[in-house]
């Protein structure tokens, strides 16, 4: 552990992480201290693995000063001693009995053998403008059981947001299909009308990272528009779609504020237009454009989604996005923060802040957020970092009548 730069507690054991993290910590620095080449500059370790048997392992060392080819070689030889520690640990884990941590699954699903073996163990050195991958990916593959039957699988990319804990995002994943597949019915019933081709709801998720939930939901809705602001993400989620056969949904790279503000205007747009003021709309050429759609795959208008989704960062949504979501039927929120983002954005800051300083009396004065719209009828917590003080929430609103 460290504080202000200054070494302080030594950490010897690491028993919340998976037993093949905890068990390659030492074997990796043992490795490091005994080839200079590895140890010189090394600032620090990740490790990004998955539960799996076959998903794979990913060891990054982080340097800082440049690293070349004379460090591949030199890693070539750890790296091979480490898979065979990975393996021995693996193999001790199921011989166990504990299935928790394997792809029993896999077999039944027809995988690839070879594209999981690929994944078995790589390092990749990182050190200033320069990446050296010692092996054959920079990812690994994560498999999420749900209790509807499906096995999922996703491409986990390095350096790129994923959840740490696949446990509970499995937990998180059931909790919201069970939400598509019994709130949102409920309230929607089972045809929404001129919003679905189909006779099923429609989705849109702000947000949407590499497809986590939206590989997920797909299955409950007619069809998916997921908004998502890094490229690298984008990428990620439209390959997870395809590896799990998802063809209803479609990914948009662009930020969810901006995707908010021209769903706004059209939808003012429109409104205007139906009170008798077509000739605006003529004036400013027909050609019928939304005013911010970057690709013609995705409808902008607020009116074709029946539903929304939001995983938003810390702070929560801004104005603009919550004024988007609160015109939805129900909005379904998972948020990182639930004191600051969660709970501003369902009372509004003012109430937010009197709430958290015991100062609530009960009334609904002074809401401004979704509770002035929405009622809260589920609710749960999520504990993706177990011996920490963070959690996670999932809410789902539902319009008042």
């Amino acid at each position: 552990m460290w504080n202000k730069g200054e070494p302080t507690v030594s950490i010897d054991e690491f028993p919340m992480a998976l037993r093949v993290i905890e068990t390659l910590m030492p074997a990796v620095l043992r490795e490091a201290e005994a080839q200079p080449e590895l140890g010189d500059g090394l600032q620090a370790i990740h490790f990004l693995a998955s539960r799996g048997a076959r998903g794979g392992m990913l060891v990054t060392m982080v340097y800082d000063r440049p690293i070349d080819e004379g460090w591949k070689i030199a890693a070539e030889g750890p790296r091979a001693r480490l898979k065979s520690v990975m393996e021995d640990i693996r193999a001790e884990v199921y011989a166990a009995g504990d299935r928790s941590g394997t792809d029993a699954a896999a077999g039944a699903r027809g995988d690839d053998d070879d594209e999981f073996e690929a994944t078995s163990l790589n390092i990749l050195g990182r050190s200033r403008g320069t990446q050296i991958v010692v092996g054959d990916a920079c990812h690994v593959f994560e498999r999420l059981t749900l209790r509807d039957g499906r096995t999922l699988t996703y491409r986990q990319s390095e350096g790129a947001f994923s959840n740490p804990n696949s446990f509970v995002a499995e937990s998180t994943l059931d909790w919201l299909c069970d939400c598509a597949a019994t709130t949102v019915r409920d309230v929607l019933g089972s045809s929404t009308g001129e919003n679905s081709d189909a006779g099923a709801p429609s989705l849109l998720e702000m947000y949407s990272g590499n497809g986590n939930h939206t590989v997920a939901l797909a299955k409950y809705f007619d069809r998916v528009a997921a908004v998502e602001l890094s490229g690298v993400l984008c990428e990620a989620a439209r390959e997870n779609l395809a590896r799990n056969g998802v063809d209803n949904a479609k990914v948009l790279h662009s930020p969810s504020e901006s995707v908010a503000r021209g769903m706004l205007r059209r939808k003012k747009r429109h409104e205007e237009g139906r009170a008798g003021k077509a000739a605006m709309a003529a004036a400013a050429g027909g050609s019928g454009d939304d005013g911010g759609s970057t690709s013609g795959a995705i409808d902008f208008d607020v009116d074709a989604y029946d539903v929304v989704l939001v995983d938003p960062p810390r702070a929560g949504l801004d104005a603009d996005t919550l004024d988007l979501v609160s015109r939805f039927e129900v909005v379904l929120y998972i948020s990182c923060d639930p004191r600051k983002g969660l709970l501003e954005n369902a009372v509004g800051p003012e109430a937010a802040k009197a709430l958290d300083g015991g100062e609530f009396e009960g009334e609904l004065k002074g809401w401004t957020g979704l509770a002035k719209t929405h009622d809260l009828v589920r609710f749960a917590v999520f504990d993706h970092f177990p011996y920490t003080r963070h959690v996670e929430c999932g809410a789902c609103f539902v319009r008042r009548r």
